[in-house]
């Protein structure tokens, strides 16, 4: 099982969303936005790859090809590219 998101990081994310970011209604899960099975172990659990959402929307975003597609979009206008360079940060290579 993958490790837990640390405490200091989960409340970095829900105070900076504060709701659901797909729906607007009140986020209770925090999503992966580049899933935990594509990410290098040493970036998963960053702040800027974790996104508050509600149970349906973090649903969807793991149901739908488009939704995740969507966060990955956010996150770059968020954030943009240059902080997965500057750290280091890629996918782990397809076996």
């Amino acid at each position: 099982m993958a490790s837990q998101i640390p405490k200091k990081t989960r409340q970095r994310v829900f105070d900076r969303d504060q709701y659901c970011q797909g729906c607007g209604k009140e986020g209770t899960e925090l999503h992966h936005i580049i899933f935990r099975s594509h990410a290098s172990p040493g970036w998963m659990h960053d702040f800027r790859n974790l996104i508050l959402l509600c149970h349906r929307c973090h649903t969807l975003a793991h149901q739908y090809k488009k939704q995740r597609e969507k966060w990955e979009r956010w996150q770059k206008v968020r954030y943009g590219t240059e902080w997965q360079v500057s750290k280091g940060i890629h996918y782990k290579q397809e076996a």
